[in-house]
């Protein structure tokens, strides 16, 4: 067999992170009924907030302090399915890893995660951690809400109906016009298909009877559509912990990089260290007997969150000093000072 066999055709590609194989999470709120005929404004709406979070996630490094390869391929897992992570959570209410004694480590398939009366995992070989509201109301953060996403989806449609018809609704009448239910499904079909103001419709029609076109305002511009539909989009940020500076704009160039600072260092953070956790619980089930902060994170490519080498070193020189006034007063610290000049080396080779 040399190098060239594709015996297997599924294994040609490498993959460099999943794909998620649990098709109602892919959507999202996706999966709950929708209007007949309505447009998926909400998806939209939803999207630009979850972009900031798979964003925001895709600068979260975990690492290692020693050499091992169940920590290392815990790691290179989470750090390349961190999406999918951040998914899970959102639309299950918990995240879910399973693992092997081999070190691999995978998302449970479609229908193969078995609850309890209290809704709490029990597969074996499976590390889970739950949400608050998964642990209070046994719900996902997409079903609660649901509500907001329902409201973006009517003041959507909304707003595209009444700009279609500019707000008017019209009213045919004449003479022979019969009014029976038939005639009146059959005419709203061919003016639908021919006549409005598409590229390939009729802006007007002809009649060889007298016919008399009337209108009602229906008084759109009162309706505020617009207002309120920017509203609840920032009813959507403020759910998803997202600022709406960091969205909407709108605001002073120091107000966008306040809101980024508060989105990572609250919002990012607080889902780094659920994946955290998640990643010190898959080191404890494995074979190799490692402490928990064996795995750790960081915050890297953004600017104001990342920290240098002289921050990190100013706040070690503060730790030193400590240490040589403790070892001036008789306390061995010998140890701790090799093992921050250790960290101090390190540090410096990464940087």
């Amino acid at each position: 067999m040399g190098i060239f066999d594709r015996k297997n055709k599924r294994d040609n590609a490498v993959q460099v992170n999943d794909v998620n194989k649990n098709l109602p999470m892919v959507f999202g709120w996706n999966w709950f009924p929708r209007k007949k005929g309505y447009k998926p404004f909400a998806e939209a709406f939803v999207q630009m907030c979850l972009n900031q979070l798979y964003n925001g996630v895709s600068n979260l490094t975990f690492e290692t302090t020693r050499n091992s390869l169940f920590a290392n391929n815990i790691c290179a897992f989470i750090d390349s399915n961190s999406t999918l992570l951040v998914n899970m959570w959102l639309n299950k209410g918990f995240i879910c890893v399973m693992y092997n004694d081999k070190g691999e480590y995978r998302f449970p398939e479609q229908n193969e995660l078995r609850f309890d009366q209290f809704g709490r995992v029990l597969n074996m070989n499976a590390v889970v951690i739950y949400s608050p509201v998964y642990q209070t109301k046994r719900k996902s953060y997409m079903q609660i809400v649901k509500p907001v996403l329902d409201l973006i989806d009517n003041l959507g449609n909304t707003v595209s109906e009444s700009t279609n018809t500019m707000g008017v609704l019209p009213i045919i009448s004449g003479n022979s016009i019969p009014a029976n239910p038939k005639f009146k499904e059959e005419l709203a079909v061919a003016m639908t298909k021919e006549y409005g103001w598409g590229e390939d419709q009729l802006k007007y029609f002809l009649s060889q009877q007298e016919l008399k076109v009337d209108s009602i305002d229906m008084k759109v511009k009162d309706l505020e559509l617009r207002e309120n539909l920017e509203s609840a989009f920032k009813y959507l940020l403020d759910f998803f912990e997202v600022p709406v500076d960091l969205v909407l704009g709108n605001s002073t160039y120091a107000n966008v990089e306040s809101a980024r600072l508060y989105f990572y260092e609250s919002t990012i953070r607080k889902y780094a260290e659920v994946m955290l956790k998640v990643a010190r619980a898959l080191l404890t089930a494995s074979p190799e007997l490692l402490p928990q902060n064996t795995i750790t994170y960081r915050i890297s490519n953004v600017a104001g969150v990342d920290r240098s080498l002289s921050d990190k070193c100013s706040e070690r020189e503060s730790y030193i000093d400590l240490l040589i006034k403790l070892r001036d007063n008789g306390i061995d610290t010998d140890e701790e000072l090799a093992k921050v000049y250790s960290d101090l080396q390190r540090d410096y080779i990464e940087s």
